[in-house]
């Protein structure tokens, strides 16, 4: 399945949805991502969020552990 699919599914199934969808993904694949499946069009209905998988380059674990958290509590109040 590809995320594009995903994300049309979603919208499809829930057209009360009043803010943009958005997926994450690793800094290794969105250095691919303009190889992905209507890439365009992707960009255009969900909001990529990149992560990154090395933390020495960016964020201590405990200030990644801290952001991932934060993130998923503005997934479940609605908040993007």
């Amino acid at each position: 399945s590809y995320t594009i699919d995903a994300i049309n599914h979603f919208l499809i199934a829930s057209p009360h949805l009043e803010k943009r969808l958005a997926f994450i993904i690793g800094e290794d694949a969105a250095l691919q991502f303009p190889l992905w499946k209507e890439y365009e069009a992707l960009a255009l209905k969900a909001v990529p969020l990149i992560g990154t998988r090395s933390f020495e380059k960016s964020l201590s674990k405990i200030e990644h552990i801290s952001l991932s958290l934060e993130i998923k509590n503005r997934f479940k109040q609605g908040l993007t």
